[in-house]
């Protein structure tokens, strides 16, 4: 993939987003990629926007922080 986007450079996704990231994970120290569906939208609890896994999970930057994203690519449509 080459469009990836950087937090730091390039900023936040828009809201709503679909994507593939990668995270510095902060407890363990590294980084990976998350290749799963990754949404980039409102708080569920609290005012502001989240990086959520599951639908659910929701990725605290201080153990999971993105770093880079892009969106995923769109599937084999067989031809």
């Amino acid at each position: 993939m080459d469009d990836w986007k950087t937090i730091e450079k390039d900023g936040l996704p828009p809201i709503g987003s679909c994507l593939i990231v990668t995270i510095k994970n902060h407890g363990y120290g590294g980084r990976r990629e998350l290749r799963y569906p990754v949404h980039y939208l409102e708080k569920n609890y609290a005012p502001g926007y989240a990086f959520y896994m599951n639908g659910t999970d929701i990725l605290l930057p201080e153990y999971s922080e993105v770093v880079a994203w892009t969106h995923i690519p769109m599937p084999y449509d067989g031809e």
